[in-house]
C-alpha cells in the first residue's frame, strides 16, 4: 500500500471508528461501572463482561459501517476477536499497575484507583484497537477487477494521464518510439 494511500485511507475511516466507538463506549462504559460499581461485581469481571458486550456491537458496526468490509465474514469475526483479546489484555493489565502507582501514591481509595484504570484501559484499549482493527482485520484491499489497475488510479482518463507524465504512450496519446499502453 502506498502511504499516501494509508493517509488517506486512515482520514477516512477514523472519524467513523470514533463514531461507532462514541456509541460503543457509552454502552461498555455503563455496563462496566453498574456492575463494578453497584452489582460489585469486580475489577475482571465488570471489564470482561462490558468488552464482550460492545465487542459484539463494534464487530458489526465497524464491519459494515466503518471499513465497508465485503470479505469474509468468518475470516474477519476470528481476527477481530483476536485483536479485542489482545487489546483488552494490554490495556487493562497495564492500566491497574499504572493507576495504582500513580494514584496510590496519593493515597487514593482502591476504589478510585479501579475506576481510574478502568477510563485509562478504555482510552489505551481505543487506541490499540484501530490500529488492530484497521491494518490487520478490516485491511482495505484493491477491488479485484481483474485488470491492471494501478493503486490509487481510479479511472482510465487518470490512468493514461499518469502514464503521459512517465514518458509511456496509451492509445490516446501515443508520443514518438514509446510503447503503446492500454488504458
Amino acid at each position: 500500500m502506498v502511504a499516501g494511500s494509508a493517509r488517506t485511507s486512515i482520514r477516512a475511516t477514523l472519524p467513523r471508528f470514533l463514531l461507532v466507538g462514541v456509541a460503543n463506549t457509552a454502552l461498555s462504559a455503563a455496563i462496566m461501572f453498574l456492575l463494578y460499581n453497584l452489582a460489585h461485581a469486580g475489577y475482571w469481571p465488570s471489564t470482561a463482561v462490558s468488552y464482550v458486550a460492545g465487542a459484539v456491537f463494534s464487530f458489526f458496526a465497524n464491519r459494515s459501517f466503518t471499513f465497508a468490509d465485503r470479505g469474509s465474514p468468518l475470516r474477519s469475526a476470528w481476527k477481530f476477536a483476536l485483536v479485542i483479546a489482545v487489546c483488552y489484555a494490554i490495556a487493562f493489565t497495564v492500566a491497574r499497575p499504572a493507576c495504582r502507582w500513580v494514584l496510590g501514591g496519593l493515597g487514593a481509595s482502591p476504589v478510585l484507583i479501579d475506576n481510574a484504570a478502568m477510563a485509562v484501559g478504555m482510552v489505551v484499549f481505543t487506541g490499540l484497537n484501530f490500529l488492530g482493527q484497521r491494518f490487520f482485520v478490516f485491511p482495505r484491499r484493491a477491488p479485484d477487477t481483474g485488470s491492471d489497475q494501478l493503486p490509487g488510479v481510479s479511472t482510465p482518463d487518470a490512468k493514461a494521464s499518469l502514464l503521459n507524465r512517465l514518458g509511456v504512450a496509451t492509445e490516446d496519446a501515443p508520443s514518438s518510439g514509446q510503447p503503446r499502453v492500454e488504458p
